[in-house]
């Protein structure tokens, strides 16, 4: 599985408020990055946060998402013998 799970910003404020509102709600810290050659903020979050994000996104089969991402993290979760409803 990859070691991280990441979203993507434009803002900082966003980013930055976006990481206190998980962080309230699952008790999970995740980290901000920004590369040098972009404009994007990075809300990173390690393997084991992963785990504890990943269920409450993809809470119900129902939930609108893009299906090669769910594919993509459904691949990832199989290694470790998990999988998002």
């Amino acid at each position: 599985m990859r070691r991280s799970f990441l979203f993507n910003y434009l803002a900082y404020a966003t980013t930055l408020w976006i990481k206190k509102f998980i962080r309230n709600l699952l008790k999970i810290n995740g980290h901000i990055t920004k590369s040098v050659n972009s404009s994007v903020y990075q809300l990173k979050y390690a393997k084991a946060e992963s785990l504890k994000l990943l269920p409450k996104l993809y809470y119900d089969s129902k939930v609108v998402c893009l299906s090669r991402k769910l594919l993509k993290i459904n691949k990832a979760l199989g290694i470790i013998g998990k999988k998002i409803k």
